[in-house]
């Protein structure tokens, strides 16, 4: 999944850059930086909420995922603003609805819990006083 978020983002770019050089060239009229940036913005912010519910990773490092995702697709709305009319009304709540977005998918991937489980709270583990010398030796060599 890490790969393909990363060809995904550098393909936006490219493309953004072709369809720029077109548009400068008067192929293609109508596609300004802003465009090229909505773009790429729309495009990275989906690859990293993608890996952050997709990717098997550390709980804070989905969220972090999702939340960086969801703060490109605020830089993509601030963009699209800029771009097209929208009416000034709407983009606070259209930024909350994405914010509550991805508060609810950081909850949702991460299954409710707040971290990961540490070695302690796993069934058989016994902490270093607990062991036998020889457990001890075993674990000191890395055989265990």
């Amino acid at each position: 999944m890490r790969k393909l978020s990363w060809f995904m983002i550098l393909a936006s770019f490219l493309l953004a850059a072709v369809l720029f050089l077109l548009s400068e060239l008067d192929v293609i009229s109508g596609f300004t930086l802003g465009w090229a940036g909505f773009m790429v913005a729309f495009v990275a912010g989906s690859a990293f909420v993608l890996r952050g519910l997709f990717e098997k990773n550390l709980i804070p490092l989905k969220k972090l995922n999702i939340y960086f995702g969801a703060g490109l697709y605020v830089v993509a709305l601030l963009l699209l603003i800029t771009e097209i009319a929208i009416e000034d009304n709407l983009v606070v709540p259209i930024i909350a609805v994405i914010v509550t977005a991805a508060l609810l998918l950081g909850f949702l991937a991460v299954g409710g819990k707040k971290y990961d489980q540490g070695d302690n709270k796993k069934k058989g583990y016994k902490s270093w006083r607990e062991l036998t010398p020889e457990e001890r030796e075993r674990r000191r060599n890395g055989q265990e």
